[in-house]
């Protein structure tokens, strides 16, 4: 089993030869210090959230996110929330978990675009919006048992 998010990803890509391998990971690694999230507690939805808001290139202060109330609230719905999201497709890999994530992070992005100011503190706010704006955006999936299509797996044997 890989020690760390970035041999995850080098390990991936078996086409690479070894020194491309050891090159990625050298790269990943020294990425990863900036990385808001630690390896040992990290919590894949926050992350997406941070990557969603950087992509829009929308500010981040963690020191302030975490210290407000909401932070704390956040922690248990997002625990709440993956735990709903991993039922529907069952042993994902981090880098799944990570891509389902970022479509959550965006559906639930696009959505606070329509009604609020996006921010890191309006997401945390509304992390448990993502079950019914996947729902919505993509109805009978979970029931079908068809959620591993979102992170690309073959469902059904297809």
């Amino acid at each position: 089993m890989a020690s760390s998010y970035a041999e995850e990803i080098a390990q991936s890509l078996s086409g690479m030869s070894q020194p491309d391998r050891d090159y990625l990971l050298s790269k990943l690694e020294a990425l990863r210090k900036f990385d808001p999230v630690d390896d040992d507690q990290s919590d894949w939805l926050f992350y997406s959230f941070v990557q969603e808001l950087r992509s829009r290139r929308i500010w981040v202060d963690f020191k302030a996110i975490k210290a407000k109330t909401s932070y704390k609230k956040f922690i248990k719905q997002s625990k709440e929330i993956r735990d709903w999201l991993e039922v529907g497709i069952p042993g994902m890999t981090r880098v799944e978990k990570i891509k389902l994530g970022g479509r959550a992070a965006k559906l639930l992005a696009d959505d606070l675009t329509l009604w609020a100011k996006l921010s890191l503190d309006s997401m945390i706010a509304n992390v448990n919006l993502i079950p019914a704006l996947l729902d919505q955006q993509l109805p009978g999936y979970r029931q079908a048992g068809w959620m591993g299509l979102l992170v690309g797996r073959r469902v059904n044997g297809r």
